[in-house]
């Protein structure tokens, strides 16, 4: 696509520069894997793939292997993460020697407040200002410290890290700029007042102090004047439905200029002017909305595109409580995958999600749309809830909330591909939302606002066995406001690819007649058009597009199947895996069907796909132990139950395990025994001691939580010992009997029956 040809690619020496990450910093990151990288990149026989290549390394990268340091000379930019913890005379010197280029880091602050993956409002991550950025002196030390290495480049980190309170781009000069949900780090929480781009000026000044252009300075605190900026806008007011918005121009004095002109109507009109050297001017009684901004100075020069500015409305006062839960307060016999909504307060920015099985449910998460899914759920259990409502004026607690849902399995006659309650992991091309009023099932509908082709599409995570055949049918709901604007073809797809057009199955919406409103939409398998070989045992993926003329509103709700092939039954729950020397030991629920006769086991080395049967007979209990395994090697389980029949349920939860290398033999322990296994009251552990040593025998179960030392440290002599292992109290299952002597560990599998 001709990327590396555009003049704002990054170049060195003559070729687009590649960046490569994670050698000598991650493990499973090798050296020949790197040689093979370099190699591809240097020496490529066909020009279009050369590049430069740039390495960043661990700290302390000048102390490693010689086949590292080999690797290493291969490369044409060496660059040592972090700022601050690696050697820049050794590092400058070895590059220097080895023709090199050196690139060293700088960073203009530090905080890991906000780094989680949804923001909580506890902030376990560490402080808010953890490394102060003290009007930028905390990064020109850095960069002082490594000018006076005679260093010819320095990497700025980073450019837009926001997660980590590194970013450098324009920068919130104060809270009134700041996102009105949680903390951030400003310009003035140092106590200065800077404008938003300054870090871009100390970039800037650095570059110059780099290249020798100008002396480097010891301190930013006594420059005369800051480095010169550009033009910035920012929000200054808003609008608070009474027209109040502003926003401010804040710009340098422009040499040989007498005036600025401002448009506010992308490039229309001209309607405000101001003089170039008064630094700083506000425009005032906007209404909300998007503003497109160009400038241009008087003397009728090009315009300059500023982008678009928005003007809110904002209300000041504090949200109301959420309302209308969906299940109702207090509900039962509540499915097990149920989308919990409510209706927000039209002044609602976002929302806390409080859930759990006590009435002081835990906080889960923290997001902006009126709808949640749990996890599948437990049967027969009460769940509570509560939305916490935020805004600029502050958190608004609600209400406590329960429902109890219902045992156990799902319905017999249908398999669910989709209850369209949320809007998670659907996407279009138009507008789209949930609209819980409108609806035909659960919480809400899926709605999109549009004139755009592609209208819903959804890619699932976990395919879904729909237990069809040709005889079977695909279901749901489809709202139109006005069919007469359809124009072209459409159609209606599920594929097992987990894309369009392979291995897909389809239906046309011109042969559906649908009709303005709502529609039932009863589609049988048997007169689908095909695709490659869709298998209707994992479908994983959705779509619904049709051609118009004009902006409508298409809604669709509850996509099962229904008259199966066979009766669905419930998949293995619970599945717990867990590497022991040599083997992996997996144990699970027992599937509760009628007709079960047992279960098949399934490993990958990829997660979510490639699934291969390990055993070569259905497994007759709820635990198996794999021994046809690679240490080193990190491998994916599921289990699924098999009938009489030989069809077999969904998948269970997939368990991951990565077994590390061979645990050394204890030289001091051999001919160990543990007798009878399986056991029920009681089991017998033997093992013979070359020498006196300190003995530890615990049990563990599979999550990996220790439940009894049976012996701690005790000294042994040399000979055979036994030790009795009381079992009393111990659920049925397998577990994990752990066997240190002195530092040296050996496990043993132990079934109770």
């Amino acid at each position: 696509i001709g990327v590396t040809n555009s003049n704002r690619y990054l170049h060195h020496n003559g070729l687009p520069l590649v960046s490569l990450w994670g050698y000598t910093v991650r493990d499973e990151a090798t050296v020949d894997q790197l040689e093979e990288m370099i190699e591809f990149f240097t020496n490529n026989p066909n020009p279009k793939y050369r590049a430069a290549v740039k390495l960043g390394v661990r700290s302390n990268w000048y102390n490693f292997s010689t086949d590292w340091m080999n690797a290493f000379k291969k490369v044409d930019v060496i660059s040592p993460w972090f700022s601050g913890n690696t050697d820049y005379d050794k590092g400058q010197n070895w590059c220097d020697e080895t023709g090199l280029d050196y690139l060293p880091v700088v960073h203009p602050g530090f905080s890991w407040y906000n780094l989680t993956k949804n923001y909580q409002p506890d902030h376990s991550s560490g402080e808010l200002n953890r490394a102060p950025r003290d009007k930028g002196n905390f990064i020109w030390s850095e960069v002082t410290d490594v000018v006076s290495k005679n260093v010819k480049s320095v990497y700025i980190a980073m450019f837009d890290e926001v997660d980590e309170g590194t970013a450098m781009f324009k920068l919130a000069e104060n809270a009134a700029m700041n996102p009105r949900e949680g903390d951030w780090v400003t310009l003035d929480i140092d106590g200065y007042e800077l404008p938003s781009d300054w870090y871009l000026r100390i970039a800037s000044l650095a570059a110059n102090v780099v290249r020798g252009y100008e002396d480097n300075k010891s301190s930013l605190d006594n420059l005369p004047s800051p480095p010169e900026g550009v033009m910035t806008i920012r929000i200054s007011d808003e609008a608070n439905n009474n027209d109040q918005g502003a926003m401010e121009f804040i710009f340098p004095d422009f040499p040989n200029e007498i005036a600025l002109e401002i448009s506010i109507d992308g490039g229309s009109t001209f309607a405000y002017s101001t003089p170039d050297n008064v630094g700083t001017f506000t425009i005032s009684g906007l209404s909300e909305g998007n503003y497109k901004v160009f400038v241009r100075h008087s003397n009728a020069s090009a315009m300059v595109d500023m982008g678009d500015v928005y003007i809110g409305n904002v209300v000041k006062r504090k949200a109301e409580q959420a309302s209308q839960p969906y299940p109702e307060d207090k509900a039962t016999d509540i499915r097990l995958t149920t989308t919990l909504g409510w209706t927000a307060d039209e002044e609602v920015v976002s929302h806390y999600i409080y859930f759990g099985t006590t009435e002081s449910p835990e906080f889960i998460k923290y997001q902006r749309s009126p709808s949640f899914s749990p996890d599948e759920l437990e049967p027969n259990t009460t769940y509570y809830w509560r939305i916490d409502e935020e805004n600029g004026s502050g958190v608004t607690q609600g209400l406590l909330w329960s429902y109890t849902t219902g045992s156990e399995g799902r319905p017999a006659d249908v398999v669910v591909l989709d209850y369209c309650d949320e809007v998670s992991d659907w996407h279009s091309s138009n507008n789209m939302t949930i609209d819980s009023d409108d609806k035909k099932e659960g919480f809400a509908s899926l709605s999109c606002v549009g004139a755009e082709t592609n209208k819903f599409t959804k890619k699932f995570e976990t395919p879904v066995n729909s237990y069809c055949d040709q005889s079977s049918y695909l279901d749901l709901w489809i709202y139109v406001s006005d069919v007469s604007a359809f124009s072209g073809g459409g159609q209606i797809e599920i594929s097992s690819s987990g894309k369009n057009d392979q291995d897909e199955l389809n239906w046309s919406v011109k042969t559906l007649n649908l009709s303005n409103g709502w529609n039932k939409v009863h589609l049988a398998i048997a007169d689908a058009g095909k695709m490659g070989e869709p298998d209707l045992s994992a479908i994983n993926f959705f779509r619904f597009y049709q051609f118009v003329s004009s902006e409508i509103v298409i809604k669709i709700d509850y996509i099962y199947f229904e008259e199966l092939a066979m009766i669905p039954y419930a998949e293995p729950t619970n599945l717990i895996a867990v590497g022991v020397e040599a083997s992996v030991v997996l144990d699970w629920d027992d599937n509760t069907g009628s007709d079960i006769i047992g279960y098949n086991v399934y490993r990958s080395l990829e997660s979510g796909k490639g699934y291969s049967k390990v055993n070569n007979e259905p497994v007759s209990a709820s635990t198996f132990t794999d021994t046809d395994i690679t240490n080193g090697q990190t491998y994916y389980y599921i289990v699924k139950a098999i009938n009489s029949s030989q069809k077999e349920s969904d998948g269970s939860n997939e368990e991951v395990v990565s077994l590390t290398t061979s645990i050394d033999p204890v030289d001091q322990l051999h001919e160990v025994k543990l007798y009878p296994n399986p056991a029920s009251s009681e089991s017998t552990l033997r093992f013979s001691l070359k020498q006196s040593s300190y003995v530890s025998v615990s049990i563990f179960d599979l999550s990996g939580r220790e439940l009894h030392h049976f012996i701690d440290k005790q000294q042994w002599m040399l000979g055979e010992h036994t030790l009795m292992l009381p079992l009393n109290g111990f659920e049925k299952g397998t577990y994990i009997v752990n066997i240190k002597v002195d530092n040296k560990l050996i496990t043993e599998v132990l079934v109770i029956k």
